[in-house]
């Protein structure tokens, strides 16, 4: 007798839910502006919209895809919100030179309140709710095999992308990477998700591509910076672009060395289907 998609899918199904309550957890910390809330919250939208992403077929396609749009506003939203605290906290590292990325922070923030103060928000959270305590699975969802196979689709992504970013220069190789930083993320998080099956070796897995993810993101950041302050007349901006572009470099070496980690974490620690 065939199991039921719920308890084939059982992972699956406990990550969504695992994350929509990590989502709901943070509204409340958000609007009191605790420490690192925004950030948490965004985490959680990225975690379950992945879910809808890279195990997409397991979930009725209209339910699923109204959910992923709904989350990649709010995502947006909260994303914008986190670069602008990102760039608070790097004026409090370099000090008054960094005050010339300061401007118009305050935006990002007002923009997130009025996200959640308005109606669209507040359906979001009803819907996710729903969703979560009755997953819309599809009749014909695979199992644990069909999951190693997506995580391992995502991998394959990954490479392409990379492969892509190597043959590129400039700013189109920087656009490469932060695009593969977005797979990378994703093949993180559906390990996370295969870890009830499979243990110390989905974590190993998870948490080599973390490290990319790290890398990747300490990079994309000082490409940011660094687009802030091309052309500003100032001089502490010349000083400023130098220690970004050196952050840069120096982002760019960990992320070499986090990839060739993974490749020997791949090579011994795969997952069986």
């Amino acid at each position: 007798m065939t199991k039921p998609a719920s308890e084939r899918l059982g992972p699956l199904v406990a990550r969504v839910r695992q994350q929509a309550a990590a989502f709901v957890a943070r509204d409340g910390e958000v609007r009191a502006e605790s420490p690192d809330a925004v950030h948490q919250m965004r985490v959680a939208t990225r975690r379950l919209r992945s879910c809808l992403r890279t195990f997409r077929s397991a979930f009725e396609a209209v339910p699923a895809a109204h959910l992923s749009d709904e989350l990649s506003w709010i995502a947006d939203v909260l994303g914008a919100a986190r670069d602008a605290q990102v760039i608070a906290e790097r004026i409090a590292e370099e000090g008054p030179a960094a005050a010339l990325l300061a401007d118009g922070n305050g935006e990002e923030v007002r923009a997130l309140e009025e996200a959640m103060a308005s109606s669209r928000y507040q359906a979001l959270i009803v819907e996710i709710a729903t969703f979560a305590i009755s997953p819309p699975l599809a009749r014909d969802a695979k199992g644990r095999r069909w999951m190693v196979r997506r995580l391992k689709r995502e991998i394959e992504r990954v490479v392409a992308k990379l492969h892509e970013a190597d043959a590129l220069e400039g700013f189109a190789r920087d656009d490469a990477l932060h695009a593969a930083r977005k797979i990378v993320k994703r093949v993180r998080y559906a390990a996370e998700t295969l870890e009830p099956l499979y243990g110390k070796r989905a974590r190993r897995i998870a948490n080599a591509f973390e490290a990319v993810q790290i890398a990747l993101g300490d990079h994309h950041d000082a490409i940011v910076l660094q687009a802030r302050l091309q052309g500003r007349p100032e001089p502490e901006a010349a000083e400023l672009l130098v220690r970004e572009q050196e952050r840069a470099e120096r982002a760019e070496a960990a992320f070499g060395s986090a990839w060739a980690h993974v490749v020997d974490t791949l090579a011994r620690r795969w997952p069986t289907a």
